[in-house]
């Protein structure tokens, strides 16, 4: 082929394949924009389902939903209903993982956004409690009530966060609201025992315990806590009663062994009581109150040595622990050190100036060491914070007529000695 018909064949090829380029790229051209838009519409449907149907009960799942969860939410084209629902999905995942900020900034958007929600007010409501802000939590639960009078979980939740609120009494209120939509659990009877055993109705708070412990009778907890009423109320044999059924149901709760020892305690029992505390501490090293306790046994064994290292032992884990410095300090009265005694008393009376026993404590010092003007002072002072003690005007009476002696006795003596 001559080099013409050579050249010429080549420009046909190079023809050929620009034409094919040519078309290719207009077809391209007209093609990607549409299959762009459905590929992204395949990841968002894909994203969507994800988001509200993905496996929670893996681990690993739950990121990848909470990305999904986002892919709808940051979308721009993304319908009203789809954020909503996102925005609800991955607040929950966010509240199950205790991230409540992130949970709250979610559920407040899906609020803002979407209609009036209970689930999600009531929920909100439950990360604003979980960050301590009750009365926060307190609105939430209140909007959600008003959307539906009867959502019990709401109702609950505004008890626990009035009970966080010191609000004992309406608290009270909303668990029994709560009690009648669901009489059959048993933890609402024990929220509101609480609730009773805070406000300082005992009975109410035994009742609620006792329903709690019909219902669940293996409920090592009630048992604990009705004992602990018992206890408060000097009814030692029914606390020791309760307290060996908490024991014996939850062998690894250092409150229970705690309790019973302070009953053993209280029944002049100091044998079973250095035991329970024994275990307690055993149990839990640092509880202040367990060495105060078992101190106070030994105390009452006249083991002086033992009962000032225990009370020693609960000041350095808890340097305010006033009534571990009142009973040192009556360990040292006991063995006469009175002025260790005075330094002890009155840090006592520092920490909490109306500790009245501590007072008297004092008074009693310094009138066994003769300093019958400080004594006066400390009884006139524990009369004023306890005017119907018995113990403490007699007191009183007897260092004043020992200052009259003392008063008496130097005037005799100054008169013996001045010059005639």
């Amino acid at each position: 082929m001559t080099q013409r018909g050579e050249k010429q064949r080549s420009m046909k090829g190079i023809g050929r394949t620009l034409c094919v380029v040519s078309m290719a790229a207009v077809a391209a051209c007209s093609t990607t924009h549409t299959e762009v838009q459905d590929q992204s519409a395949i990841r968002y449907r894909a994203a969507l389902e994800i988001c509200v149907k993905g496996d929670r009960a893996v681990p690993s799942g739950v990121d990848h939903i909470i990305q999904a969860c986002t892919t709808i939410v940051d979308s721009d084209t993304a319908p009203v209903a789809d954020r909503v629902e996102a925005l609800k999905m991955r607040a929950g995942l966010y509240y199950d993982a205790g991230r409540y900020d992130e949970a709250i900034k979610d559920y407040t958007e899906e609020l803002r956004i979407g209609p009036q929600d209970s689930v999600a007010l009531r929920f909100l409501g439950d990360a604003y409690r979980h960050k301590g802000k009750c009365d926060a939590a307190v609105v939430d639960y209140d909007q959600a009530i008003r959307l539906n009078p009867k959502f019990g979980d709401a109702i609950e939740g505004r008890g626990d966060a009035l009970m966080c609120m010191k609000d004992d009494a309406r608290a009270v209120d909303d668990y029994s609201q709560a009690i009648l939509l669901t009489p059959r659990r048993a933890d609402l009877y024990t929220k509101r025992g609480t609730a009773y055993a805070q406000s300082g109705n005992a009975a109410k708070a035994i009742e609620d315990f006792s329903e709690t412990i019909q219902l669940r009778p293996r409920d090592g907890a009630a048992y604990l806590a009705r004992g602990g009423i018992y206890l408060a109320q000097a009814q030692y044999q029914e606390a020791l009663q309760d307290l060996d059924n908490a024991v014996q149901l939850s062998p690894g709760s250092a409150d229970a062994f705690d309790r019973r020892g302070f009953a053993h305690l209280y029944r002049q029992d100091y044998d079973a009581a250095v035991r329970d505390f024994d275990r307690t501490i055993q149990l839990a090293p640092k509880r202040a109150d367990a060495f105060a306790g078992r101190g106070s046994a030994y105390m009452r064994e006249n083991d002086y040595a033992s009962a000032i290292e225990d009370y020693s032992r609960a000041i350095r884990l808890d340097p305010a622990f006033a009534t571990a410095y009142e009973h040192r300090a009556n360990v040292y009265s006991q063995k006469g050190d009175y002025e260790r005694a005075i330094q002890d008393y009155s840090q006592a009376i520092r920490l909490d100036s109306g500790l009245t026993s501590a007072i008297i404590g004092r008074g009693d010092a310094y009138l066994n060491r003769g300093q019958y003007d400080l004594a006066i002072q400390d009884y006139d002072h524990a009369v004023q914070l306890d005017p119907t003690n018995e113990q403490v005007l007699r007191h009183r009476h007897q260092a004043r007529l020992e200052k009259v002696k003392q008063d008496s006795a130097r005037t005799i003596s100054i008169e013996a000695t001045a010059p005639k």
